[in-house]
């Protein structure tokens, strides 16, 4: 997933300002290298920091500049920082140090892990934030079960993956789709994409069963059920563009602008996720041509009774897939159910403060909308989807964790839905045309991997 980090009140000597707006200086990063126990998890990151935009400091000899400590016999520790070209030394200092060795004995702290490990975690949150690193990575258990703590909450811990994920989002809105695929001596190998194909690609490795039903469909006697199916994986595309754009607005200063801005994209999303599965339903009908009391039935769409009635006479099990309060129609609902609001008066946005600072904007869920979203929320995550509803009609959603939340989500529901067509169905199918995987000429299984790691997906 992209984690959210308040970029807007942050001073940094490194990099000054908000890297969404600062475009034009390096994107900092902080790695806790000690917390890892295999180096191999941190190559790929490594491999992309060219010292220019992407700036990854590390206490070992890699990535673009190493970290060292330098005791002193004063409550200070000390630390410098090498490019490593042997240029650019910089030293910063970590004041209190005797303070956070006497915290990390206290009961509060060891309830949770040893003393020792503590106080190392401690100088590695106060590091980052002396360091005015834009992102750091660790992954220490304590840093990341308790970033809300006052010493900690400042660096703003993250995981790998997360960090990954809005190192991939920074790059993105930075208009840098490259890929580099290893560092060898003085040569670079790198993969080199632009924007439509760097999400094409994700999103037909997100949907592996497009394979099959793009080459099915392909064997209908014209191009229109293909053409549909191609449709359903540019819509994904589209909608995983959307899903940047929405980060991109929360990271701003919050201003009247970059919400607006926010909802519009949120509303294009949501049009994108729906008309996937809409042109889903149309396949369905070009392939199975459902009837009720003898005639073809009109609306198309999986929200008609009367479609579904139709089609689960053809195939029961893919009509019960999209059956109300399934897994896959629980997402359409919800993404539909906001969508619509594109004919009406408009979702509206909102914005608040968490934890003393200014948190991400709020979406104000319609009230007509409150009881069926809660329910659909409560069935989609178990619970674990804390959302504000300081009434029982008023409910906000953080916008940045819905299109978390729902984002993959979608993604497996449609793919659940192209694996469910039955394309034997189709007249004349010549089974040995039918491809259910990746052609030998595509994107390695490695590339394909690291696309879906920029993407947190």
């Amino acid at each position: 997933m992209i984690p959210y980090v308040d970029f807007a009140s942050r001073q940094r000597p490194l990099a000054s300002g908000n890297p969404f707006e600062a475009t034009n200086e390096p994107l900092v990063v902080f790695i806790d290298r000690a917390s890892f126990s295999d180096a191999n998890e941190l190559e790929f990151l490594l491999r992309q920091a060219d010292g220019d935009k992407l700036f990854i400091v590390s206490t070992e000899k890699e990535g673009s500049a190493q970290l060292a400590y330098i005791p002193r016999e004063d409550d200070v520790l000390e630390f410098s920082v090498t490019k490593l070209d042997g240029t650019g030394v910089a030293r910063y200092g970590i004041p209190s140090l005797h303070q956070y060795k006497s915290l990390a004995t206290e009961p509060n702290f060891t309830r949770w892990a040893a003393a020792n490990d503590i106080e190392r975690a401690f100088i590695a949150a106060k590091t980052a934030e002396n360091l005015h690193a834009h992102v750091f990575i660790t992954e220490d258990k304590f840093l990341l079960e308790h970033k809300d703590i006052g010493i900690i909450a400042s660096s703003y811990p993250m995981n790998l993956a997360d960090a990954t994920a809005l190192v991939g989002l920074v790059q993105r809105r930075r208009n840098n789709f490259k890929i580099v695929v290893d560092r060898r001596g003085g040569a670079t190998i790198t993969s080199s994409h632009g924007r439509w194909s760097f999400f094409w690609y994700g999103s037909r490795d997100l949907l592996p069963s497009a394979w099959r039903l793009v080459t099915g469909c392909a064997q209908m006697p014209n191009d229109k059920c293909r053409d549909l199916a191609l449709t359903a994986i540019s819509r994904t595309s589209n909608a995983l563009k959307c899903r940047d754009h929405i980060h991109e607005q929360i990271f701003l200063e919050q201003t009247n602008s970059s919400t607006e801005d926010a909802i519009f994209y949120l509303d294009y999303y949501l049009i994108s996720f729906v008309a996937a599965f809409d042109v889903l339903a149309r396949i369905a009908d070009e392939i199975y041509q459902p009837v009720a009391k003898g005639k073809r039935v009109k609306p198309i769409t999986w929200r008609s009774k009367d479609w579904l009635k139709g089609l689960a006479s053809e195939d029961a099990t893919l009509a019960g897939l999209m059956a109300p309060k399934a897994f896959n129609r629980d997402v359409l609902d919800f993404l539909a159910s906001l969508r619509n609001y594109i004919h009406a008066e408009g979702l509206q946005g909102a914005t608040h403060i968490k934890n003393g600072k200014p948190a991400p904007l709020l979406l104000h869920v319609p009230k007509s909308e409150v009881p069926a979203i809660a329910a659909i929320i409560k069935r989609l995550s178990g619970g674990s989807w804390t959302v504000d509803r300081p009434r029982p009609d008023v409910m906000f959603l953080e916008l940045g964790e819905l299109v978390e939340r729902i984002t993959p989500l979608a993604i497996k529901a449609i793919d659940n839905v192209m694996a469910a067509v039955d394309i034997t169905k189709v007249p004349g199918l010549d089974a040995s045309k039918v491809q259910t995987k990746a052609p030998a000429k595509w994107l390695s299984k490695n590339e394909l991997a690291d696309i879906r790691k920029l993407l947190g997906l």
